[in-house]
């Protein structure tokens, strides 16, 4: 018997091996071995265990299987860590703190359902430097943050996709000094904010749902920004049709500016989609004055505008369903009096 790593070979027999065997001991209680480590072949009680054994390293992917994972993680070393799939129900379940803090670079987390139990404070908080990626996940019913880049030094190239962020009482995706992350694909209901940047930049925000309606959206912009969907849209604009899509976008900064683009369920639309417009509600309708470039696309379903001066509105894609009533009194009719191109109406 040799050794995994040392390679050295085991010495003695029966109850008197002297060295090469790796022991990790336990004491009154039951031992699931429920962490494989897909490279050494070794398993382990839990996902902290496994990333501290001396036997883990750089590079290495740890497959946590089905169960329940009452703890909280701090992945310090460049590790795949891969859960058995959110319909197959892997928990990182913590009642304090923060469920998951990564401090190493060239980490990836997918497959978990992380619970607070609205009682922790977050659900993942990446200190590293560069090259995080998050996928695949359920981040649910913490108190303050789903997910956090940054912790005011450099964020680098961080990535988190095709996850749902629910029942966050602050923030669902806290952006903090990030350069070059990307977003793309995450659907986030019942949250404080969804997403917040501070001081962030080069963020590719793209194809991300928000809000119970829901709403599809993509950003680019300049400046600090908070997004979220909206639960309970205000009436439409006189005259004018929602076509279901909504969303509220808040900033002080006045050098600030975004171009939001919104997706459009084209089965909703009653008329000709050239003529889809995006409006602002601060309390009432306005569909100009504060607006600069606007952009549709028929073929993607997408209409977009571009925002400065922001404040805290809500936006949302109307259409000119309702055409105009105009009544026209042309006095006592005679011979030859008709209604013609020169009309004025």
């Amino acid at each position: 018997v040799y050794d995994p790593v040392t390679n050295v070979p085991a010495n003695g027999s029966g109850d008197n091996i002297t060295h090469g065997i790796h022991f990790d001991p336990w004491l009154s209680q039951e031992w699931h071995a429920n962490v494989k480590n897909l490279r050494t072949g070794d398993y382990f009680s839990g996902i902290q265990r496994a990333i501290d054994s001396p036997y883990t390293k750089d590079g290495d992917t740890l497959l946590v299987m089905n169960g329940t994972f009452n703890e909280n993680v701090v992945v310090y070393k460049e590790l795949h860590i891969v859960g058995s799939g959110i319909s197959n129900t892997t928990y990182l379940n913590v009642t304090s703190g923060w469920a998951m803090t990564i401090e190493a670079n060239n980490v990836s987390i997918s497959g978990i359902i992380i619970s607070g139990n609205d009682t922790a404070y977050g659900g993942i908080r990446i200190n590293s430097s560069f090259n995080v990626t998050l996928y695949n996940l359920i981040i649910q019913n913490f108190t303050d943050y789903g997910i956090k880049v940054g912790n005011g030094s450099l964020a680098l190239n961080h990535s988190i996709n095709d996850t749902l962020i629910r029942g966050i009482v602050g923030c669902g995706i806290l952006l903090l000094n990030a350069t070059n992350p990307s977003i793309h694909n995450n659907t986030f209901i019942n949250n404080g904010w969804d997403i917040i940047i501070e001081n962030s930049s080069r963020n590719a925000i793209e194809n991300n749902y928000f809000g119970t309606q829901p709403t599809r959206a993509s950003f680019c912009y300049h400046g600090n920004f908070s997004i979220k969907g909206i639960a309970t849209p205000p009436p439409d604009a006189e005259g004018f049709e929602n076509v279901d899509a909504w969303i509220n976008v808040s900033s002080g900064d006045a050098d600030s500016w975004i171009f939001i683009y919104m997706y459009y369920n084209e089965s909703l639309i009653k008329g000709n989609e050239d003529f889809l417009t995006i409006f602002k509600w601060n309390g009432t309708w306005s569909r100009e004055g504060w607006d600069g470039e606007h952009y549709i696309d028929t073929s993607e379903n997408i209409v977009g505008v571009n925002v400065t001066n922001i404040g805290d509105p809500i936006f949302a894609v109307m259409q000119d369903y309702f055409p105009p009533i105009t009544n026209l009194t042309v006095g006592k009719p005679s011979y030859g009096n008709h209604i013609t191109s020169n009309t004025p109406i």
